[in-house]
């Protein structure tokens, strides 16, 4: 098998073969296959977690950099960025050693805050000023995304949800019945597609990752 064949072919083939794997264990539940699974998830969280701790690693050696060189620059909002990660990052290793991973103000600064406020406010700001910019209201499908981004910002309210319960009902109702529908019905169509592309990719009838990047 040449280099070139290798390329094109085999990383497609390979994600077309594990999906169908996954797939094939959802709907059977084959003991043999339910271990292959098992063994992949395991292997994914350790590859998983390798990434980010050298993408957390490389990212802050990277801004500790960033700051040595800015102390003869300018300061701009880079600069300001970079202090602000380091700061919090700084916050957490003095939290971790003193407190450890199970104290409550660790729990505060590391689930709440990031976990629940800043989301919340984010998308209660963020995305209603990019609806308002981009759409200025006149699509229905901006307006449908608008009522839901509102609807989800005030169910995420706990006082709202303990006076008026019925939103809340209604929210949980959306998420278990038409979106989880949806969402299965999205997860199958592309775990069945992903095995006809790898069948194709295997027989040459599909372009590799190098013939699509020459397009």
């Amino acid at each position: 098998m040449s280099k070139v064949t290798y390329q094109m072919k085999i990383p497609v083939f390979i994600v077309s073969v594990l999906m169908g794997i996954y797939l094939v264990e959802q709907f059977t539940k084959i003991t043999a296959i339910t271990n292959v699974k098992k063994q992949l998830d395991l292997w994914g969280t350790i590859i998983l977690a390798t990434v980010f701790l050298f993408g957390y690693t490389f990212s802050v050696i990277g801004r500790i950099r960033s700051l040595n060189r800015a102390r003869n620059t300018q300061f701009n909002k880079t600069t300001f960025a970079n202090i602000v990660v380091m700061g919090i990052f700084v916050i957490f290793v003095i939290v971790i050693l003193t407190q450890g991973i199970s104290s409550r103000l660790y729990q505060l600064l590391y689930q709440y805050l990031p976990g629940y406020v800043t989301p919340t406010g984010f998308h209660g700001y963020y995305d209603l000023y990019l609806l308002y910019r981009l759409f200025r209201f006149n699509d229905i499908y901006a307006i449908l995304y608008f009522g839901t981004v509102i609807f989800r910002f005030l169910t995420d309210i706990s006082v709202v949800s303990y006076y008026v319960p019925a939103l809340w009902n209604a929210r949980q109702w959306i998420e278990y019945v038409p979106h989880t529908a949806a969402y299965s019905a999205t997860t199958l169509a592309g775990a069945v597609g992903l095995v006809i592309l790898g069948v194709r990719a295997l027989v040459g009838r599909e372009p590799g990752l190098i013939e699509l990047e020459k397009v």
